[in-house]
């Protein structure tokens, strides 16, 4: 009976996890040393076919592929291109073009028998890029200094299926309350900024109060000028917004965020371990020159009294650097985004290309 009232079946490829709306993941923590231990060897051609391929659904009797999923899913037929170095080093370095061969042949299997795939689109063909850790292996190795990398490398931050960060709203006021806030998609600040070096973050949030009070005169007459270049004056400034409660509570979030990260940033002497990071990843100094002493500035930095202690300072009393390392002092070389940093072989779809093998 139950089974006459179904008008259709329709799979749907979702075994993979969204992180960012331009980034997912597949969450298999044995990827890494099961491609690159030399005693797994015997077990990675199977591993690349489990990436490649799940069990097959008795509805379509066949192996689906999760990257066709993703594929599937995002109505992409793409081109692949995969990274083949001119002088491989390691066995291993023929992990990406087994993986293309695999996902072109389970695209062409799902295309054969779906004959709305791909679906009509005004879009030009998308490319899956196929690359692995092997052409940046300094990346694990650095910190970045973008917003997002410096928030959940020092901040006590929730990374579980919700973002979340503990916070203060309202800080020094009767009407104070603790409450832990989701940073998600729909936080717009967030994603605006979280891609910027932590200085830039700073400016942005400053320059977009600047603006607010610029369209928005009878609030700088109550509050006066003193807000322009001071986060914690601006803070209390939203304090006492209650008409712009969202408003407030966002900026507040992350004028917050901000200041803990460069307080924690400057306390620990986090600038002075990261120039050391780079001297070791690049072999050159921020003058680009041959480094000097590199083993005394080690042993320096790990004797640090605030380099070994976790904790970070209070930030009730502590007012925020007004200059956060800049990019030629201490940002690093551009490396992977912080959140695909660790993973052993990454896919992601892009903007249109020409037909390369």
């Amino acid at each position: 009976m139950a089974k006459e009232q179904i008008a259709l079946f329709k799979v749907l490829n979702i075994e993979w996890y969204p992180r960012e709306s331009h980034l997912v993941t597949f969450r298999d923590p044995w990827s890494f040393p099961i491609l690159y231990h030399p005693a797994c060897n015997h077990l990675v051609r199977h591993h690349i076919e489990d990436l490649a391929q799940k069990v097959s659904s008795e509805l379509l009797e066949r192996n689906v592929d999760i990257i066709v999923g993703v594929c599937v899913a995002l109505g992409e037929y793409p081109t692949i291109r995969y990274y083949k170095p001119n002088n491989p080093r390691h066995e291993a370095s023929v992990l990406c073009s087994h993986l293309a061969r695999f996902v072109q042949e389970e695209l062409d299997m799902y295309a054969k028998y779906h004959e709305d795939f791909p679906p009509p689109s005004n879009r030009p063909r998308g490319a899956l890029y196929i690359l692995d850790r092997s052409m940046d292996l300094f990346a694990p190795f650095l910190h970045e200094f973008t917003y997002q990398a410096m928030a959940h490398d020092l901040l006590p931050i929730k990374d579980g299926e919700k973002v979340t960060y503990r916070t203060m709203l309202d800080e020094g006021r009767p009407d104070a309350q603790e409450k832990e806030v989701e940073i998600s998609e729909k936080d717009r600040i967030w994603v605006e900024n979280r891609h910027r070096h932590m200085k830039d973050t700073i400016e942005k949030l400053m320059g977009d109060f600047q603006k607010f009070i610029d369209e928005n005169p009878h609030f700088t007459n109550q509050t006066g000028g003193e807000a322009k270049n001071n986060l914690n004056a601006i803070k209390d400034m939203l304090a006492g917004l209650p008409q712009f409660q969202e408003l407030k509570e966002a900026y507040s979030l992350h004028l917050t965020m901000a200041q803990e990260c460069m307080n924690i940033f400057q306390h620990n002497k986090l600038p002075d371990l990261a120039s050391v990071e780079q001297i070791l990843a690049t072999g050159l100094d921020e003058d680009f020159k041959k480094p000097k002493n590199v083993t005394d500035q080690v042993v320096r930095n790990l004797d640090e009294d605030s380099t070994a202690s976790a904790s970070s300072p209070s930030t009730s009393s502590t007012a925020m650097a007004s200059s956060p390392p800049t990019s030629k002092s201490y940002s690093p070389t551009p490396t992977s985004p912080p959140a695909t940093a660790k993973s052993s072989t990454t896919s992601s779809s892009s903007a249109p290309a020409s037909p390369n093998p």
